[in-house]
């Protein structure tokens, strides 16, 4: 048995070890029992506080009330490894709406689990934000995840969503459909890179950093970050440093973690290749692509392999 799966509180409400064990020696080993929907033993375990025995499942939140619980690992080793949801579900053997939801699932564990955990941090390194630029739906529905790395380690610590309208070059064609699409739901914010960067770096102080403390950023020349920061966010301690992203792109480039990291979420995730029919059709299935390459990016790989 792993460690993963060892109980890390008892699920009955009346306890007082419900929030989690303090330490080992509040439960211990209860016997094995096995099922059909499972292969192999399971374990059940006391708690010394009430009394009551439990399931290895019953505190595993994200296989609780699953009856294939075990496919969930195979299911984020192979959508994190460049393969679709209908590839996956081959390979796994189950349904792609199976795939789909079985995502959705371990995503919301992963936006919990990770916020808890990054809001212990006290921040010793420079922060590096940029822009991925990708679609979903169809062309005329752009957007950009705006990640914010740190300079040494490459920990992902934060990122956020925006939506965009379509712009640059398109045929006449293209151009009357995307004023029709304009029309009918109208357009984006032309400010919304701005207010998301706002957003983000004042979570970032308020749930990382003391307010008096300063906070270092490298960014490139983009106009909305600079509006950002230097009116948005003048009350706040910040250093600002500007790198222009005609420079070369190796690892002496100071914006170097944004673009490493570009580089292996387009290789490793389908969903953000460059030409690719594994787009995703909703903008909320991007971003629990985007929470689980974070994942395993963060806490599962080392920083170059």
């Amino acid at each position: 048995m792993s460690k993963a799966s060892l109980p890390f509180s008892c699920p009955n409400k009346d306890c007082g070890a419900y929030r989690g064990f303090s330490r080992k020696s509040d439960y211990s080993l209860h016997g094995y029992y096995s099922g059909k929907n499972f292969k192999g033993l399971r374990r059940r375990f006391l708690c010394k506080k009430c009394g009551k025995t439990f399931s290895e499942t019953a505190s595993d939140l994200l296989s609780y009330r699953l009856k294939i619980g075990h496919i969930n690992s195979k299911i984020f080793d192979e959508v994190t490894a460049s393969r679709s949801g209908c590839e996956a579900a081959r390979r796994v053997g189950v349904s792609e709406h199976c795939v789909r939801i079985r995502l959705r699932r371990m995503a919301q564990f992963s936006y919990l689990r990770h916020s808890s955990l990054v809001r212990e941090f006290r921040l010793k390194e420079k922060i590096v934000f940029d822009g991925l630029r990708n679609f979903a739906k169809n062309q005329f529905s752009p957007n950009e995840i705006n990640h914010f790395v740190l300079d040494y380690s490459q920990f992902i610590l934060y990122f956020n969503f925006v939506p965009l309208n379509r712009r640059g070059t398109m045929s006449p064609s293209q151009r009357v459909k995307n004023q029709l699409i304009q029309l009918h739901s109208g357009r984006y914010p032309k400010y919304a890179t701005r207010k998301a960067i706002v957003n983000a770096i004042s979570w970032i102080t308020r749930n990382t950093l003391d307010l008096r403390e300063e906070i270092s950023l490298i960014s490139d020349e983009h106009y909305q970050y600079r509006l950002a920061v230097e009116k948005d966010l003048n009350s706040l301690n910040i250093i600002h440093r500007k790198i222009s992203s005609k420079r070369g792109r190796n690892f002496k480039n100071a914006l170097f973690p944004v673009n490493f990291l570009d580089n292996m979420i387009r290789k490793d995730s389908s969903a953000f290749a460059r030409e690719t029919l594994c787009f995703n059709k909703k903008h909320s299935a991007m971003v629990d692509r985007y929470m689980l390459f974070s994942v395993r990016r963060n806490y599962m790989m080392p920083i170059f392999s």
